[in-house]
């Protein structure tokens, strides 16, 4: 791989004083080795975090030149994907992942607009997939919410200008993700529980369960008497409102 040669300062003056990461992460844009992307960070630290991104061009002495950087954020372990099917005007759409805390993270997706490198769109989430849902291409990003407690996945499909979600038309993913649910005592747990669910069930097209899981979230939520989370009970009944009377048969 190419050295990296007057980039930027503040990559060189991190390593310099130990505090960077092992090595920045580097990749190279498919067929393109005069093109890259390069990530530093600083270890991860609560009070420390700072990454940034780069895009660079090789010139034919070797030299790497900035042609795009991001502003300092606090985020860390940052990751670079290529996906073919992911591409703005002919050059395949750098994937950064990284994190800016335990369970929460973000996917940065930069890439060419009007001939110049730009950040084109920033999603967050806990972790995130690139991978096929309906055998067509891998132009599909899963982002996945609060895969520790109770997750609803959101599916973002590559338009060829940005990621768009397309939850709502593929039922049949959550219908999977829902069938995963019905073994587990879901009947004891508590009111936001429920109408998270609840959502997982409306993204399935499960009309009937949906309107059961949220029958049920109101009534675990009231029972708690003065301790009812008030908000979370206007939001569960706007939630019933919203189901067309008949739409649950």
């Amino acid at each position: 791989m190419t050295t990296l040669r007057c980039l930027l300062p503040l990559v060189f003056f991190a390593i310099a004083i130990g505090q960077a990461q092992d090595s920045p992460v580097v990749k190279h844009f498919p067929g393109r080795k005069d093109l890259g992307v390069v990530i530093w960070s600083l270890p991860p630290n609560p009070q420390e975090n700072i990454s940034q991104i780069v895009v660079f061009r090789v010139d034919k002495v070797g030299n790497a030149h900035a042609l795009w950087q991001s502003e300092l954020e606090p985020t860390y372990a940052p990751q670079i994907e290529f996906t073919p099917e992911i591409a703005s005007e002919g050059l395949p759409v750098a994937l950064v992942r990284s994190q800016f805390g335990l369970a929460a993270g973000e996917l940065e997706l930069v890439g060419q607009s009007a001939g110049r490198f730009v950040r084109l769109q920033r999603i967050t989430g806990s972790f995130f997939e690139t991978k096929s849902i309906d055998e067509s291409s891998r132009s599909f990003i899963i982002a996945h919410e609060k895969p520790n407690i109770l997750d609803i996945p959101s599916i973002y499909r590559w338009n060829g200008k940005r990621l768009v979600d397309v939850s709502a038309a593929h039922p049949t993913y959550y219908r999977e993700l829902l069938h995963e649910h019905a073994t587990e005592p879901y009947q004891t747990w508590g009111g936001l529980a429920l109408l998270d669910l609840s959502r997982i069930a409306s993204l399935a097209g499960d009309r009937a369960k949906e309107q059961e899981l949220l029958k049920l979230a109101f009534q675990k939520e009231s029972a708690r008497g003065a301790a009812a989370d008030k908000p979370l009970l206007q939001q569960i009944a706007q939630r019933l409102r919203a189901i067309p009377v008949g739409a649950e048969n």
